[in-house]
């Protein structure tokens, strides 16, 4: 898939315009470029600096990438997300630079029932018609955004 990619400040500005009015704790379509769906566990413009500051041939396609997920989510995908991110919030409400072990394990067991009903939702022919409709140039490929390694690391799919 080749994509038509706009010029670094213009994907910029769009994914800033397509951020308004969401915010950390949102459902996040490649926030990394390995992670196809995530939450947004810090504020939106700071990982769009962040993306400000990766290799300028990544760039374009990060911004475009970077999209708050704006479609319907299933109950059990909105409870999964919610137990997630509160318990992501408790237990970093109490990190002062040393891990609360007990805060610590029970954000992994939330996320690892999210990424369960995630990964479920995600088998669904909804979820794929309503991804297609949302984002249907998606360079996503399985494993990242970029074409290529085992990791993700590779030929940019727009050459």
């Amino acid at each position: 898939m080749i994509l038509k990619l706009g010029t670094i400040d213009e994907e910029r500005l769009a994914c800033e315009k397509r951020w308004e009015g969401y915010g950390i704790g949102a459902l996040a379509h490649c926030c990394y470029h390995d992670q196809h769906f995530g939450i947004l566990s810090i504020p939106v413009q700071n990982r769009i600096g962040c993306l400000g500051k990766k290799p300028i041939e990544e760039q374009a396609l990060r911004y475009h990438s970077f999209s708050p997920w704006t479609g319907s989510l299933p109950s059990n995908l909105q409870q999964a997300h919610a137990t997630a991110w509160q318990a992501h919030v408790s237990w970093m409400s109490t990190y002062s630079g040393v891990i609360d072990e007990q805060g610590y394990n029970a954000y992994q067991g939330a996320c690892i029932f999210y990424e369960q009903a995630l990964a479920d939702w995600q088998a669904t022919p909804e979820f794929i018609a309503e991804h297609a409709r949302l984002f249907p140039d998606c360079a996503w490929n399985g494993e990242s955004i970029f074409q290529g390694s085992e990791n993700g690391a590779g030929e940019n799919p727009l050459k």
